[in-house]
């Protein structure tokens, strides 16, 4: 059955979706930007041809993530369209050129490096922010990464008040090469790209780790400049120059569009020979001016482009599919090729993933294949030259292949990997290095070349049989003397006595990294207890109403994956024997306590990011967690505190998305809240009481001003009552935390529709609570204690919209979980709920009446609240207890007699 039109567009829109959410969010892409841009450009067609089906924006390009403080770009930071041939770059010449009114036009050529692009603010001339792009208007704050950049500038001399430059942050490709090596003498899987890497690093909060990668960066382009300076792109990259910021100019300025196109074609020639990761071409108007006239799309300039190169393939022969084992047994099938020259260098092997990749694209030894290079770099199969197939080709058969080498390997489950039930040398020789290394036991001395003696002589065939050794053995490896072989035993003895954690850690049990080593540690207390665990240890199980069963962690951070790592680890029968070899060596597998815990640091976690300057990391990690704190890589809504130091102080301290702890919501909220609250009644008071007092007079409901003492205490109120919205609300979220509320973060959860209609909902709610709630506190035997405060303004300035008691704050703030409770509610359409109701319950107070006199005598006067029908109950105390309508006092036979009257009265002067 052929595929309808919907069908098609929902299956693309799903694709793009996962290929953008594997390139942007797990920086590990499964296609190239060639193949990606087709998709999107396929999907646009069809969204044209059939829009009845066209859904909403996918956010192509946003690469905002979690746990990041956002920040806006003073000036859009715009992704670049674009192009993959010469006819289409004509066309955007010419494009441009009718758009701007000039054929002579001059252009900046440069090559497109593929990394992060990045925003650096200069406030005075001092660097204070780094900023990715997001979504072109608001993106993450990397600050604390970004600024370990050696050659990123931290003043400027003559610089404007406030400067934005743009730039690519990038790895330079021996920087990528010198840590695949590393990770693969480990035993790791290796980088995909160095685009990737960059990208992971940027994010990372693990400070240490990111100085350690060595990223480099070039700035390109212009954000906001305030006062402007420039006329021209290569002024501004002249005067980058000159302030020391990297830039690039192997291509320079190129007159006419023809010239830039050979300047692209020269790029092409040169690009294999260039330090970075280079895809393309960024060609842009010289002229700002130009710029500026020629204009943008909400995404793309219309003066610029990138001309993108197609990947570099090439065909060749599969001869053999060879097995690679790493530490933890896992075998990777890998391709090896008759060479053949790609992109600069010769390739002779390529990864083939795991078997189910083989059988996907049917890739058979024997076959032609054509090969690319990721990133150019990595060298990956992209598929079968099928015409070229030899007649008696057969199918790969990986079982087969394994029995034939010798390796006994099964797979477990899901899992795409096969590993080996026997280890081999290689895996023998990784696992000892592991459990030496100094994140483990910490063996000063035992390295790669010390371990490959032990596997070889048979002295060691578990890594736990070190401990063991005897000083004879010691000597049987070459160059070991007296003096080697004491050192080596000093510190296996030392080893023996260190923490639990670095026991479990140097087991090697998968998924379980030094931190989570450290939380099953402290949880436990025992290896003992540990290798017991049962299910209900480690995960609470719970059925919901569809029957559906979910899981609880028990430790923070240990979730199903990790949890049946550890068990399946544990029902091996040679793992707990080597669990028993530990102890019979003399091992310390007790969790010591901490000797003195601190007030403040006991049960908090922290993150350490920046540069300490009196002690090292992991001096730092021990101190905090001997106090009974705990340290984590990354932030989450679990932080506690970020701990932060850089040399330059004006670098600023980034602070999770999402605030952690109900003290630091509630906080948000208030300040949040009191901002909008002094900005709406500042402009009011300011407008009204200063600047248009005379022209307005007229409109002045009570014509005598409220005094400067009335308009202080009702600030003074105002403000205690922004401080308990914000208690209530950080309340309504703990709510949340705890699954009983219906707030949701995904607008595709209920759709756009919903989230507008969500909002005229809770208007109408609100409406209903404040009436009958205000009628309720009029009551004599409450007035008293919960409305008095606010009715001693008989003659209300803008400042008294929140003036309560903090009885009355505490109801009137009830409509939070009132709404959060019986509501699905997203928390943007509440945040503009509460801009309407901020605005409306200031306009009520401002004294002036806004309105035309004709609207009392519309359907609309019947229906719509005005600042009159609230200074008369002001005046009157009685009547006009709605807020937004004046439906429910007509209903209740509550609105004042004279309303009208007093309206028609005051719109006439």
């Amino acid at each position: 059955m052929s595929e309808t039109p919907r069908d098609h567009i929902l299956r693309l829109r799903a694709e793009i979706q996962r290929y953008e959410e594997l390139y942007r969010k797990k920086h590990a892409p499964e296609i190239s930007d060639f193949e990606f841009d087709k998709l999107v450009d396929k999907l646009a067609d069809l969204e044209r041809e059939f829009p009845m089906f066209a859904g909403p924006d996918l956010g192509i390009g946003d690469d905002k993530a979690e746990g990041f403080q956002q920040r806006d770009h003073k000036s859009p930071m715009l992704s670049l369209d674009n192009t993959y041939d010469e006819a289409d770059f004509m066309a955007f010449g010419e494009r441009l050129a009718k758009a701007v009114g000039a054929s002579a036009l001059q252009f900046v050529v440069e090559p497109k490096i593929d990394g992060v692009a990045v925003s650096l603010t200069y406030e005075n001339g001092k660097f204070v922010r780094a900023v990715t792009r997001g979504n072109g208007t608001r993106g993450d704050d990397v600050t604390h990464n970004v600024a370990l950049i050696k050659s990123i500038p931290r003043k400027l001399a003559d610089a404007p008040d406030l400067l934005e430059v743009r730039g690519e942050i990038y790895m330079e490709l021996e920087e990528f090469q010198r840590l695949n090596r590393e990770r693969e003498a480990e035993g790791e899987a290796l980088y995909a790209n160095p685009r990737n890497l960059a990208a992971g690093t940027v994010k990372l909060l693990d400070a240490a780790v990111a100085q350690s990668r060595n990223l480099s960066i070039v700035c390109y382009g212009l954000g906001a400049c305030e006062p402007a300076m420039f006329a021209k792109l290569s002024d501004f990259k002249q005067r980058l120059k000159d302030w020391g910021f990297p830039i690039r100019d192997d291509i320079g300025l190129q007159q006419g569009i023809k010239a830039a196109w050979a300047a692209i074609q020269q790029l092409d020639q040169i690009r294999r020979n260039l330090p970075f990761p280079t895809d393309g071409a960024v060609v842009k108007l010289n002229s700002l001016a130009e710029q500026q006239k020629a204009g943008t799309t909400s995404k793309f300039p219309h003066w610029a482009v990138a001309f993108k190169f197609p990947p570099d393939q090439a065909e060749t022969i599969l001869r053999a599919i060879s097995m690679q084992v790493g530490r933890t047994g896992a075998i990777t099938p890998v391709a090896e090729l008759d060479p053949v020259l790609l992109a600069g260098s010769t390739v002779a092997r390529a990864t083939l993933h795991n078997a189910d990749e083989i059988a996907r694209k049917d890739i058979r030894e024997g076959d032609t294949v054509l090969i690319q290079k990721a990133g150019e770099i990595i060298p990956q199969v992209l598929g079968v030259v099928h015409a070229k197939r030899p007649a008696d080709s057969k199918p790969f058969n990986f079982e087969a292949r394994l029995k034939e080498l010798g390796l006994d390997a099964t797979r477990d489950g899901e899992e795409a990997a096969y590993k080996l039930r026997v280890p081999s040398r290689e895996m023998k020789i990784r696992r000892l290095i592991h459990f030496a290394c100094k994140q483990c036991l910490d063996i000063d001395g035992l390295g790669v070349a010390v371990a490959e003696q032990l596997i070889d002589l048979e002295l060691v065939d578990a890594p736990v049989q070190t401990l063991s050794i005897t000083a004879e053995q010691w000597r049987m490896l070459d160059g070991f003397k007296d003096k080697s072989v004491d050192n080596m035993l000093s510190g296996v003895a030392q080893a023996k006595q260190r923490e639990l954690w670095r026991a479990i850690h140097a087991l090697g049990i998968p998924n379980v990294g030094m931190q989570t080593a450290k939380d099953l540690a402290r949880h436990f207390k025992s290896m003992n207890a540990l290798e017991s665990a049962k299910l209900g240890d480690l995960l609470i199980s719970k059925v919901g109403k569809k029957g559906h069963e979910t899981y609880t962690s028990v430790i923070s951070g240990v979730g199903i994956e990790v949890s049946e790592s550890v068990l399946s680890f544990f029902s091996d029968p040679h793992h707990r024997e080597w669990v028993q070899a530990m102890r019979n060596a003399g091992l310390n597998l007790i969790e010591v306590a901490s000797a003195t815990t601190v007030e403040g640091v006991a049960g908090k976690t922290f993150v350490l990011t920046g540069t300490l300057p009196t002690l090292g990391r992991d001096e730092a990690r021990d101190l905090i967690e001997k106090a009974g704190g705990k340290v984590s890589g990354s932030v989450s809504k679990n932080t506690h505190y970020v701990v932060y130091w850089a040399p330059n102080p004006m670098i600023a301290l980034t602070l999770p998305k999402e605030f952690p702890g109900f003290e630091k919501t509630a906080l948000f909220i208030s300040l949040n809240h009191l901002t909008q609250y002094a900005l709406f009644a500042g402009v009011a008071w300011l407008l009204g009481y200063v600047l248009l007092r005379g022209w307005w007079h007229n409109r002045k409901i009570i014509q005598e001003m409220p005094s400067s003492a009335d308009m202080r205490r009702e600030a003074m109120w105002s403000a205690l009552t922004v401080v308990i919205y914000g208690l209530v609300g950080g309340g309504t979220l703990a709510l949340k935390k705890l699954g009983w509320t219906q707030i949701y973060t995904k607008v595709d959860d209920f759709g756009w529709g919903w989230f507008w209609g969500s909002i005229v909902v809770v208007i109408f709610v609100h409406d209903a609570y404040f009436y009958w709630t205000h009628r309720l506190i009029h009551h004599p035997r409450l007035f008293r204690f919960f409305h008095g405060v606010h009715h001693e303004s008989h003659n209300p300035s803008p400042w008294a919209a929140y003036c309560f008691s903090p009885g009355e704050a505490v109801i009137q703030a009830g409509i939070f979980p009132l709404v959060a409770l019986t509501l699905p509610i997203h928390p943007g359409a509440f945040a503009i709920f509460m801009l309407w109701q901020i605005t409306f319950n200031i306009t009520g107070h401002t004294g002036y009446e806004f309105h035309p006199k004709w609207l009392m005598d519309s359907w609309l006067g019947k229906f719509l609240n005005t600042p009159t029908n609230h200074i008369q109950h002001h005046d009157s105390f009685k009547g006009n207890f709605g807020l937004y309508f004046n439906y429910w006092d007509r209903w209740m036979g509550t609105n004042h007699p004279d309303y009208e009257k007093r309206f028609r009265e005051v719109t006439s002067r």
